[in-house]
């Protein structure tokens, strides 16, 4: 689960590893994608999706995911769905982190000011 106070900075680490359990790092033609939903359907279009490519990742295998305070601070409180999914070599489609939690909680403070 992610828990993210809205209009709050992110920063989140996917480890990936290959079917033998070693790191796996994106090579120049696998991309990544961080998506969100309200609801588990296909048809819904998502509230936040980041592409994560070989440049944006780790040497060890580490996707690095940002999310900055305009991605979330117009969404409302609750309970989300995210995954993360890759793409290897453009034909193979894998999904890293199967969905899971992702949580908004209220930001009592103005985002941006302190």
């Amino acid at each position: 689960m992610i828990k993210l106070p809205r209009g709050n900075t992110l920063d989140l680490s996917v480890m990936l590893y290959d079917a033998g359990g070693a790191p796996y790092a994106l090579k120049e033609k696998d991309s990544a994608v961080f998506t969100v939903k309200l609801r588990d359907d296909m048809s819904e279009n998502p509230i936040i999706q980041k592409y994560i490519l070989p440049s944006e990742c780790g040497e060890n295998g580490e996707l690095l995911i940002h999310l900055d305070p305009r991605d979330t601070v117009s969404l409302e409180t609750g309970y989300y769905l995210y995954d993360v999914a890759v793409l290897i070599g453009g034909r193979d489609f894998y999904t890293a982190v199967i969905a899971d939690t992702f949580r908004i909680l209220p930001a009592l403070g103005e985002p941006g000011v302190i």
